[in-house]
């Protein structure tokens, strides 16, 4: 959700498909085959890193943190898990698997 802005009350294929292809609504019994896959491939992409993530020694706590702070963000804009413009985003923590050496990031803190 902290990747997604206000869509705290979409169903995951919803959300899955608006962090694939974040321009116009989308039709799930009417998607076009190549962002279909796409969709699929993000699906399970968010999981394995959510997965990696949450195995790692505090991955948990890095979690919680970024959904605290994007809720903190959603109340401070006035958000009401709307589509709105105003809604925040977060930075999602990343697994120290998917952090390449050479390219920092804000959360290396693993």
């Amino acid at each position: 959700m902290t990747q997604a802005g206000c869509l705290d009350n979409h169903v995951w294929w919803s959300v899955v498909t608006h962090l694939t292809e974040p321009i116009g609504p989308k039709n799930v019994r009417d998607m076009p085959p190549d962002l279909e896959a796409r969709a699929i491939e993000t699906l399970f992409d968010l999981l394995d890193e959510f997965l990696e993530l949450r195995d790692e020694r505090d991955g948990l706590n890095r979690i919680f943190a970024a959904h605290a702070q994007w809720r903190r963000l959603c109340d401070q804009n006035g958000c009401n898990a709307t589509d709105a413009t105003t809604c925040p985003t977060v930075r999602w923590p990343r697994a120290a698997s998917r952090i390449k050496p050479n390219n920092p990031t804000l959360d290396n803190r693993h």
